[in-house]
C-alpha cells in the first residue's frame, strides 16, 4: 500500500517552493487543499465573493493613505469602492457564484455596497487611522532564511505583501494587517501572538528586503536528468534590484523590529445605530406617581439606568478594531523555527488529507479531492504557483 497518492516527480518538485504565509495556513489546516491551490494550481471552482469586495476595500484604504485625505464623502467612497470592485471583477476568469437571494452579481453587490462603504467611512473617521503614516504601502518583500541546523541546504524564501508599514506620531513604528473577514473568523489574543502571517511579515521587515516584479523570485527548467524523465525547475531569488535596494534602511524599508504589530480588523468599524441600554428606567421601589402625561392611572417614576454608561452608545464602533500584538527578536527566533518545521514537511512532499469543517464550508477543491486528483498529476509548472504580489485581504 503507498504512503504518499502524490507523484514522486512532483514530490521532487517541493524541494524548489517558496512559501506565502497563505500556503502554510492551507498546509495546516488540510494538506492536500494546499496541494491542490499553492502546488498543483487547480483552478478553485469558484473564487471567494468576499475575496473580491475585501480587495476593493483595500484598494480605497491604499488611496486614502497615499493621498492623506481622509475626508472622502460618503458618495465619494462608495465610488471609489465600486470603481475598485469592478476593476477586481474584470481581472478573474471565473466569475463568484451568486447567492441564492439575488438573481445577479450586480444584485448582490448593490446589496453589499451600503455596508462596505459605510465601514470605509468609519476607517476613515477614526484618529489612530489619521495619525498612522503609511510607508510600506501594498509593498512585496523577500524572506531568505537559511536553517542553522542544515546549513548546506537551500534557503527557504518566504514572499508575500504588507499591507501597511508606518510611524505613528509618537514615532511608534508599526506593522498593520488589514482584514475584511467575518468575525467569526477573529483570531484569540493567543491565536494572534502566534500567528504565522505576523511572524513572517515582522521578520521579513528585518531581516528581508523590498520586492517588485523585477527582482521577485523565478524559476529556470533544467535539462531533464534522463531520457523520458520530466525535466526539473529550479527556484532562484538574486536579491533586490537597485531600485529595491535604494529603499533599504529608509523609512520605505527600513530594516529594523517592528515595534509593534496590529491586525486591524474592519466590520469593527461598523457604528451601533442605538445605544444598548435606554437612558431610564422604571423605578418600581418608588411610590407611584400622577401619569406624566397629565391623564389616566398613576405610574411609577423613572430613574437613571446604572447601566446606561457602561453601555455603548448611538456612534459607537462595534469593535476594539486594532488588535495587537508584538514580536521581540527572541520571540521571532521561537516562532520562525516553528514555521520552518512546517516548511520542512512541504518540502519532503507530505501531503495528506485532513477531514473538517473546511471541508464544507471553504475549501474548493471538494470535488478534486473526492477523485483523487493529485494521484493522476504526472507533472507540474510550477512557474503558475501562487501569484507572487498578491495577498488574501479579506
Amino acid at each position: 500500500m503507498r504512503t504518499n497518492s502524490v507523484n514522486p516527480h512532483i514530490r521532487n518538485q517541493c524541494r524548489e517552493l517558496f512559501f506565502r504565509q497563505s500556503f502554510i495556513n492551507d498546509f495546516m489546516t488540510c494538506g492536500m487543499m494546499s496541494l491542490y491551490r499553492w502546488v498543483l494550481n487547480i483552478e478553485e471552482s469558484e473564487p471567494f465573493y468576499a475575496a473580491i469586495l475585501g480587495t476593493a476595500g483595500h484598494a480605497v484604504i491604499y488611496q486614502m493613505h497615499e493621498a492623506r485625505k481622509f475626508n472622502y464623502t460618503y458618495a465619494e467612497l462608495m465610488q471609489a469602492f465600486e470603481k475598485a470592485y469592478r476593476e477586481e471583477l474584470a481581472k478573474i476568469a471565473t466569475f463568484p457564484r451568486v447567492q441564492a437571494a439575488f438573481s445577479s452579481l450586480d444584485e448582490q453587490f448593490a446589496d453589499n455596497l451600503p455596508y462596505y462603504t459605510g465601514l470605509l467611512q468609519g476607517y476613515q473617521e477614526d484618529k489612530q487611522n489619521q495619525f498612522f503614516y503609511s510607508t510600506l504601502h501594498e509593498q512585496s518583500f523577500v524572506l531568505a532564511i537559511t536553517d542553522e541546523e542544515h546549513p548546506d541546504s537551500k534557503p527557504y524564501i518566504f514572499t508575500g505583501q504588507i499591507d501597511q508599514g508606518g510611524y505613528y506620531e509618537d514615532g511608534t513604528f508599526a506593522l498593520r494587517d488589514l482584514k475584511f473577514r467575518d468575525n467569526k473568523f477573529r483570531p484569540s489574543r493567543l491565536e494572534l501572538d502566534l500567528n504565522f502571517q505576523m511572524t513572517i511579515y515582522a521578520a521579513a521587515i528585518k531581516y528581508g528586503n523590498p520586492a517588485c516584479p523585477k527582482c521577485k523570485p523565478y524559476y529556470i527548467t533544467l535539462p531533464s536528468p534522463a531520457p523520458g524523465e520530466s525535466a526539473i525547475q529550479q527556484l532562484h531569488y538574486d536579491g533586490p534590484c537597485p531600485t529595491c535596494l535604494a529603499k533599504i534602511g529608509t523609512p520605505y524599508w527600513p530594516q529594523k523590529f517592528v515595534e509593534r504589530c496590529e491586525l486591524v480588523w474592519l466590520r469593527d468599524f461598523e457604528r451601533h445605530t442605538k445605544d444598548q441600554f435606554p437612558l431610564e428606567i422604571i423605578d418600581n421601589q418608588m411610590p407611584k406617581i400622577p401619569n406624566p402625561k397629565g391623564k389616566g392611572p398613576k405610574v411609577f417614576p423613572r430613574k437613571r439606568n446604572p447601566d446606561y454608561d457602561s453601555g455603548y452608545k448611538t456612534g459607537d464602533y462595534k469593535g476594539p478594531r486594532f488588535l495587537k500584538t508584538y514580536r521581540s527578536q527572541a520571540q521571532l527566533e521561537v516562532l520562525i523555527s516553528d514555521i520552518l518545521g512546517t516548511c520542512a514537511e512541504i518540502r519532503q512532499g507530505h501531503f495528506h488529507r485532513k477531514p473538517g469543517d473546511h471541508c464544507n464550508f471553504w475549501c474548493k477543491y471538494a470535488k478534486q479531492c473526492q477523485a483523487g486528483i493529485e494521484s493522476q498529476v504526472q507533472d507540474i509548472d510550477l512557474t503558475l504557483a501562487a501569484t507572487y504580489a498578491t495577498e488574501e485581504p479579506f
